[in-house]
């Protein structure tokens, strides 16, 4: 078992189409999607990370269906903007929830290096597990980045961080050398 499930309760979704949405909170399957982005890097298999900014239509709720390859995750973020309320009518979605949403995982383990949100499957609260970057001592913290911090010597390559998972509930917390689950 991957050391990261040894602190967190979600689990990965693996779909071989990526395409079909299913709604974190309900799932129902009638989705209205408002748009989709994704990272622009070449390869096969496609290596990109992309963002489908959906509501439910039967629930009424928002949520971000993000897929990487056969990977899953659906997360509570919202695109900033409109939304369409039970009536069918289009109204402003409140920007303090959405920012208080973003990165909380719904469903599924992300497989890129943005921050996300996790639950605690030690304690078994609900987005209590953060990823945080300490120094190579273990115990100074760093400031939020994105993404990875190394440098390149003699042909190798070395970190210059430590990562660590930490629930802010009931304290526990694991390092995870490999910064994120890569599936």
């Amino acid at each position: 078992m991957d050391k990261l499930f040894e602190l967190v309760s979600d689990r990965p979704i693996r779909q071989k189409d990526v395409k079909k949405t299913k709604c974190p909170y309900c799932g129902s399957k009638s989705i209205q999607s408002f748009g989709t982005m994704g990272t622009l890097v070449g390869g096969d298999p496609d290596p990109n990370h992309y963002w489908n900014d959906c509501q439910c239509k039967k629930c009424h709720k928002r949520f971000i269906k993000e897929y990487k390859r056969d990977n899953v995750w659906y997360t509570g973020g919202v695109h900033l903007g409109y939304a369409k309320n039970k009536d069918g009518k289009l109204e402003p979605i409140d920007d303090k929830l959405a920012e208080q949403e973003t990165g909380k995982l719904l469903r599924g383990v992300p497989s890129c290096f943005e921050r996300y949100i996790y639950s605690c499957g030690k304690c078994g609260t609900k987005h209590s597990v953060h990823q945080e970057y300490r120094e190579m001592d273990g115990v100074t913290k760093l400031k939020p980045v994105q993404g990875t911090n190394y440098i390149i010597i003699k042909g190798g390559v070395e970190p210059q961080q430590r990562c660590f998972y930490v629930c802010k509930e009931c304290g526990e917390e694991i390092e995870y050398e490999k910064e994120r689950w890569h599936g």
